[in-house]
């Protein structure tokens, strides 16, 4: 009998969303921006449209994205929860992927603004540039490769706007567009060979260590995980472009982003420097 139940709940769910989804999806998307807006907390999604599921949410993920199109651009993608303790903890079975937007990348020596944030984080990343349009889905890292013109390092700082972070979901994270808020890019450097599962990082503050990290990290390697994005992100029809950058999820897990002088080192990759206030 209970099962029976969620079968017709399930069904009816997705009735619903065929009819109303696109139009559910923008009322999230709407929320979301308005959050960013006035620098306030996130709904979630999942609370908003009943038994939210993967394909709902990258549908609020997307609407969220064109509402910010032409203004903005899309300059890359990110992958997000790429360890599996990440994903038990938000109920995933995969790594989840969102979308880089040029307003939120930061180049060089920058400046990052605590009040511009609600609950930034920092995590340490390998980043990959395109070299090559992918049109279709890649069958292996060697594939991939072929359409890597070179490796940097980068910070992102994901800002998770949530209220209350133990009710949040990984649909609720996708939805919001894995909180994608800013990053920095380090230089480029060749790095198609090197073999990232083994890349030593180090995060100083005010010249103190005070985070390390290794690709061995992450979900396989961050050659693995980015393969896994781009095909996620075709899946969900998205372009990826010659120049695109492609962020590989984070070494050594979510680090506060509190006030202070950084230096992030990645070993024979080049550093980052940056400061927060």
């Amino acid at each position: 009998m209970k099962n029976r139940k969620k079968r017709i709940l399930a069904l009816f769910n997705l009735i619903l969303f065929t009819f109303v989804g696109y139009a559910a999806a923008e009322g999230v998307a709407n929320k979301l921006i308005a959050g960013i807006k006035q620098n306030q907390v996130w709904p979630l999604a999942s609370e908003l449209i009943f038994d939210l599921d993967l394909s709902q949410a990258y549908a609020i993920q997307r609407s969220l994205v064109e509402s910010k199109l032409p203004g903005d651009r899309i300059c890359g993608f990110k992958a997000a929860l790429t360890t599996k303790p990440a994903q038990e903890r938000f109920g995933l079975q995969d790594a989840a992927s969102g979308v880089l937007l040029d307003s939120m990348r930061r180049t060089g020596r920058t400046d990052i603004v605590l009040t511009q944030f609600h609950r930034p984080m920092m995590e340490l990343e390998v980043a990959f540039v395109v070299d090559k349009k992918i049109v279709h889905p890649l069958e292996d890292i060697a594939a991939l490769k072929s359409h890597i013109r070179s490796a940097l390092p980068a910070i992102e700082i994901p800002d998770l706007r949530f209220a209350e972070m133990e009710k949040v979901s990984g649909v609720d994270i996708i939805a919001a567009n894995t909180v994608a808020s800013a990053f920095i890019s380090g230089n480029e450097s060749p790095g198609v060979g090197h073999d990232f599962s083994q890349l030593k990082v180090t995060l100083y503050r005010d010249s103190e260590i005070i985070k390390e990290g290794s690709g061995s990290e992450f979900t396989g390697d961050p050659w693995r995980v980015t393969l896994k994005l781009v095909n996620q992100m075709l899946e969900q029809g998205w372009e990826i472009k010659p120049g695109s950058i492609l962020l590989s999820g984070a070494m050594g897990g979510l680090i506060p982003a509190q006030a202070g002088f950084y230096e992030a080192r990645f070993e024979g990759l080049g550093s980052i420097q940056f400061t927060i206030r």
